[in-house]
């Protein structure tokens, strides 16, 4: 046998306002449309509550740099005892709170941008302090100033401060020392339409409120940058020590500080718009509602042709009705 025609036939069922046919059509209609919404809140991908990307931050070197040296030095008594040694690029009032230990110390710093993008990619620097012959180098510690800035969907500028120490019993001629700038954001940033800039305020290098020694003990800064909710810091230090060679006896000598500061791309978390959200939500609808529309359609189909609940079946074809019955 072979098919010589096809002819598609519909089947319309029609039912009283006040049956439970019509009820059943009601209340399936109803479920169409809202429990695919339900289905679809009902999981964690429907509203959104951050988005994450990944941005390259633009970094400014504000040439406000503090150094501090530590180790051993024969008086002249002949006894070992501990010294510091204090330099900074902070104003002369600033540098003279500590100028018992202050001592002149020359820098010299470039930055590279490695793929011409305009944003930089690293920040090198150099300090060469000087260092008598009865001196012994065994800790270095940095503190240097950068503005941080995010522009491409979440707007936010603020200082931050970059720490960098090393400790070695061993004499110390140079230290060689890099780390990755990273943005920590403790919570999901606010889409704003322009940069927000919550520490404009509360500058981490205030010089206006340096009086004392003690306000330019490195924990202060820390502590104050680690006290907000967002912050750039290094991360992943790492050091080589030079060791100053046994023979060297010069009366004047040099340790030498190089730093390298990379600035890779940072995770960044923000809360999506409105409009993002109903366009995560929208697809989320739209599948629950393709699956519950099926298993609906099924249900009511199942239902009309056993004759589950009373209504008229109107059978139709493209050249007319070809029957009415009532089931």
């Amino acid at each position: 046998m072979r098919l010589i025609h096809d002819q598609v036939v519909h089947k319309r069922y029609y039912a009283p306002i006040c049956s439970f046919a019509y009820v059943l059509s009601w209340i399936n209609g109803l479920l169409m449309v809202f429990l695919p919404f339900i289905l679809a809140y009902g999981g964690s991908a429907f509203w959104i509550r951050s988005i994450n990307y990944v941005e390259q931050p633009k970094v400014e070197y504000t040439y406000q740099v503090m150094l501090i040296v530590q180790g051993t030095r024969i008086d002249g008594n002949g006894n070992e005892i501990g010294f510091s040694a204090f330099w900074s690029t902070l104003p002369s009032r600033i540098n003279q709170l500590v100028a018992p230990i202050l001592r002149s110390a020359q820098i010299r710093s470039y930055a590279d941008d490695d793929n011409q993008d305009g944003l930089v990619d690293r920040f090198s620097m150099e300090v060469v302090i000087p260092v008598s012959s009865s001196e012994i180098i065994n800790s270095v510690a940095l503190l240097a100033a950068y503005n941080v800035t995010i522009q491409s969907h979440a707007k936010l500028s603020m200082d931050s401060v970059v720490y960098l120490s090393h400790t070695s019993p061993l004499s110390g001629a140079a230290l060689y020392t890099f780390c990755d700038l990273e943005l920590n954001a403790k919570n999901s940033l606010q889409i704003t339409p322009s940069t927000m800039t919550p520490y404009a305020n509360d500058i981490l290098f205030n010089t206006t409120k340096m009086f004392h020694a003690d306000d330019l003990r490195f924990e202060n800064f820390l502590l104050k940058q680690n006290r907000r909710s967002n912050k750039a810091q290094a991360r992943h230090q790492q050091s080589v020590w030079v060791k100053e060679p046994i023979e060297s006896k010069l009366s004047e000598r040099q340790f030498v500080l190089n730093a390298t500061v990379n600035i890779p791309p940072s995770d960044i978390s923000y809360v999506p718009s409105l409009y993002e959200n109903l366009q995560q939500g929208w697809m989320q609808y739209y599948g629950m509602f393709v699956i519950v529309s099926y298993f609906l359609s099924t249900i009511t189909n199942f239902a009309l042709e056993q004759r589950m609940v009373s209504s008229v079946e109107h059978v139709t074809r493209d050249t007319g009705p070809l029957s009415h019955f009532r089931a």
